[in-house]
């Protein structure tokens, strides 16, 4: 599937996406383009690369397989507020197995009642009453977990839209791609795209017409076909940088009491003209956060060449409230964006997250005796022959790593396919993983590295067969040291994988 998304990305940015301002209102479907979720509208959507959870259904579906268990969000904008439109929008989304998430989103623009006129009637008062017309698409994403750097996902969408007695359907397809890096997942690349589809055409009674011609004294039947209409496709690029502030609110590897993200973004446009802007977020313990954005395309500030009535700057803010550590939490967003004329589109929603239940500082301690033991599966430790011992320090003593990486080496691979087959033979045993390395270099390098190889070698016996639900992971960095880093032969001691079968 990963190779299918780059494969996808490459082809459309290099065929497909190159501005087109001059085939501005040449398409169809313009509620594609509508985003009403209020956290990353707060940012002016200028958030491809970081935007996690249901909201990216809209945006980048891979950011969805950042989900630690279930997510539920509802919201409602009031689209221009004074012209009577509006925007409901309805997201679900939850785990399937360790890496992969699911999720739906349905997505309602209700432009308000319209007045039935006729060339012949053309007065909104002539009593031929009114009609609602109605648009609509519903979202179905898949998104997975590569690597804890790489994460993909895609979105295959209906999309219907009618006006009276007719009509028309299509589907659209989205993908998308992350790739974080950093100590703590500081930066992050994302790249989508939206809205591809095969043409869609309007259908229906309404497009015959029954009457009396002038100087005829029968009655006639006229009917219409309408022209098809392409889907308004997208191309968007964009960064992020975390700023972590402030004393460690948790354990270390986990976040700090402020965070300070800019984000920037750039998007091509089959049907209009680019655009490219940026925004910034603070938040406080991860509960309280504020964030502003600026989208820019050519002619923004100019009335007379606005293709747009938004002009451009946007603002909100997000209250997260955790009835448990890293368990169930409620939160409420809001977000406006400023438009001229009209006042603006108003943004609210509300939304429900079960966390992973998991200790978020780790499954280990900062000890020297491993894993806590309440997290623990629950009964008896697994019992081990005194060779099946041997055996499990052997092969830890032989997990090794390309230098300066997590890399492993392929008689460490040889090694794990023992381990593998162990895990597979005892299928009640769960195994704690735990890495470490010397204290050369940069201290919080270290710590990452570890964290690394710790997760290399859980992610090798999952590609293995093994459920990654028996498996626990954690790297320590220069932490209980074995043997002295004054010496080659010391810090070899210390550069090591320590496995616990329980």
């Amino acid at each position: 599937m990963k190779r299918f998304l780059i494969i996808v990305l490459a082809l459309v940015s290099t065929n497909v996406f190159a501005g087109n301002p001059d085939r501005i209102g040449e398409n169809g479907a313009y509620e594609l383009l509508i985003n009403g979720w209020p956290r990353s509208t707060g940012f002016w959507d200028m958030y491809t690369a970081r935007i996690t959870g249901v909201e990216s259904m809209r945006l980048n579906p891979a950011g969805l397989a950042h989900v630690k268990k279930m997510d539920v969000v509802l919201a409602q904008t009031l689209w221009f507020q004074g012209s009577g439109m509006q925007v409901t929008q309805a997201g679900f989304a939850g785990k399937l197995g360790e890496d992969n998430v699911i999720g739906v989103e349905l997505m309602s623009l209700n432009v308000g009642d319209l007045y039935r006129t006729t060339v012949n009637n053309p007065d909104p008062d002539n009593g031929l009453g009114t009609f609602k017309p109605r648009f609509l698409n519903l979202g179905l994403t898949f998104a997975r977990t590569f690597s804890n750097r790489i994460y993909g996902g895609v979105t295959v969408r209906l999309i219907t839209e009618s006006v009276e007695n007719i009509n028309a359907t299509g589907f659209a397809l989205d993908a998308g791609l992350q790739y974080i890096l950093g100590k703590k997942e500081n930066l992050r690349f994302g790249v989508s795209i939206r809205n591809l589809g095969t043409p869609m055409k309007f259908k229906g009674d309404g497009f015959t017409y029954i009457g009396t011609r002038d100087g005829n004294s029968f009655d006639g039947t006229q009917s219409a076909v309408a022209n098809k209409y392409e889907l308004p496709a997208q191309l968007t690029i964009g960064a992020s940088y975390d700023f972590w502030l402030g004393p460690e609110f948790k354990c270390a590897g986990s976040y700090n009491l402020h965070r300070l993200t800019l984000t920037g973004q750039f998007t091509s446009n089959t049907y209009g003209k680019d655009n490219f802007g940026g925004g910034a977020e603070y938040a406080f313990k991860e509960m309280f956060m504020i964030r502003g954005g600026y989208r820019y395309e050519p002619g923004l500030l100019k009335p007379d060449t606005r293709t747009s009535a938004y002009t451009g700057i946007s603002a909100g803010m997000s209250v997260e409230v955790p009835f448990k550590e890293n368990g169930p939490s409620m939160g409420i967003d809001y977000s406006y964006r400023t438009s001229n004329p009209f006042g603006g589109t108003h943004s609210i929603g509300i939304r429900f997250a079960l966390g992973s239940g998991e200790d978020p500082c780790g499954d280990i301690k900062e000890g020297t005796d491993g894993f806590k033991s309440e997290k623990k599966k629950s009964g008896k430790p697994m019992k081990l022959s005194k060779s099946e011992v041997e055996m499990i320090d052997n092969i830890a003593a032989s997990i090794n790593f390309q230098t300066a990486s997590a890399d492993l080496t392929a008689e460490s691979k040889a090694t794990l396919d023992e381990l593998a087959d162990f895990m597979t033979e005892k299928s009640k045993a769960n195994l704690d993983i735990a890495a470490y390395t010397d204290n050369v270099g940069n201290e919080e390098d270290n710590l990452q590295l570890s964290r690394e190889r710790a997760f290399a070698v859980k992610t090798y016996l999952k590609d293995k067969g093994i459920d990654g639900d028996r498996m626990k992971a954690k790297g320590f960095g220069e932490e209980n040291a074995v043997g002295s880093n004054d010496n080659e032969e010391g810090r070899a001691q210390n550069r090591r994988v320590e496995l616990t079968i329980n």
